[in-house]
């Protein structure tokens, strides 16, 4: 098999991100008043992430889980790699170290752990899930990291909140803002968690935070800092095939969620 290696196809190091990072949405509550535009503001909003069909860049992540601290990542660059087919290769490594690389299908990916030469093969959505905590297959990361938190381009409901306009669609709620009288994706919400977005550059996010809804466990909170971002780049199968060494150890999905809880 190709070696997985995201970095030879021009990933660099992270570097200190300038502008505003992201900081913590609070979804307005009580009655919305009507928003009549919002169809159009929302297709406008949206235009940027939603021309983005393939993805490439490196992450800087840091946050806990129940309080504690996700070990190993919290030093790791990762690099990513997202295809027009929602294939994803990601590659975890720290102080030059690997840590670990994935790639694969939505329904089908292996993931490499370097400590104890460990391997594991499930779902997109399984492996994040027990990896950090955020159960999300390529097609949600990539909305994600883009910006528009869903590739859903049903609009099923909205309504304004003073300076904010709320845009509901089957599997998310998207909080526009305008900034520089440009209306933009600022935050949103999916399943049990909340992202809100900062140091927005060319339409795309360069911080992004995750955490949980309140009352929600686990409770967690996640941010990534975006470097080196590429938009429909041109990936080789290369960058989403793990090579499994012939003397590795299969692990289960609850064996890596319990590393993440030491």
């Amino acid at each position: 098999m190709a070696r997985f290696r995201l970095r030879q196809y021009g990933l660099g190091l992270i570097a200190a991100a300038a502008g505003c990072a992201a900081s913590r949405f609070a979804p307005p509550a009580g009655p919305a008043a009507a928003a009549p535009d919002a169809p159009a503001i929302w297709a406008s909003a949206s235009t940027a992430c939603r021309a983005v069909h393939g993805y490439q860049a490196a992450l800087k992540f840091s946050g806990r889980i129940d309080e504690r601290r996700v070990p190993g990542l919290a030093a790791a660059t990762i690099n990513i790699a997202i295809a027009d087919d929602l294939s994803l290769g990601l590659e975890g490594r720290a102080a030059g170290q690997l840590l670990f690389r994935l790639g694969g299908q939505p329904a089908r990916a292996t993931l490499l752990w370097r400590e104890g030469n460990r391997v594991v093969t499930a779902p997109v959505a399984d492996i994040m899930d027990a990896l950090i905590g955020v159960r999300m297959d390529a097609a949600r990361l990539r909305a994600l990291l883009t910006g528009c938190v869903t590739m859903s381009d049903q609009m099923t409901g909205s309504g304004r909140y003073g300076g904010v306009i709320r845009i509901t669609t089957p599997d998310a709620d998207v909080f526009l803002r305008q900034q520089d009288g440009t209306w933009r994706p600022h935050a949103g919400t999916f399943d049990t968690w909340i992202v809100s977005y900062g140091d927005v550059r060319d339409a795309l996010p360069r911080s992004v935070r995750i955490d949980s809804a309140p009352g929600h466990a686990p409770a967690a909170s996640l941010s990534l800092t975006v470097t080196d971002l590429i938009s429909n780049p041109s990936l080789p199968a290369a960058a989403f095939v793990v090579a499994v060494p012939g003397d590795a150890t299969p692990m289960t999905l609850d064996e890596l969620r319990s590393w993440r809880s030491k």
